[in-house]
């Protein structure tokens, strides 16, 4: 799962999906995002407002250095970084 920051509040928030709105009408099949908060509330935002609204955690992540070898981000779980705070 990916971890994104709200942009004006700077929560965190896991996405847990990617979804397709299937009510009848001008909306039907328009990409939605499924996320939740830390106390386990879940979420939907239509994908384009959620990605305007929101930045990726990943891009927060400084790179690692231990005993002289770095890591990318890549190289480790983001749950190195997720304040339970």
């Amino acid at each position: 799962m990916n971890t994104f920051i709200h942009n004006k509040t700077g929560k965190k928030y896991r996405v847990l999906c990617e979804v397709i709105n299937c009510t009848n009408g001008d909306n039907d099949e328009q990409l939605m995002i499924l996320y939740m908060n830390s106390e386990g509330k879940v979420f939907v935002r239509e994908k384009e407002e959620f990605m305007n609204k929101f930045t990726s955690q990943e891009e927060y992540i400084p790179v690692k250095s231990i005993s002289g070898v770095t890591y990318k981000s890549s190289d480790y779980s983001i749950e190195d970084y997720y304040d339970d705070d």
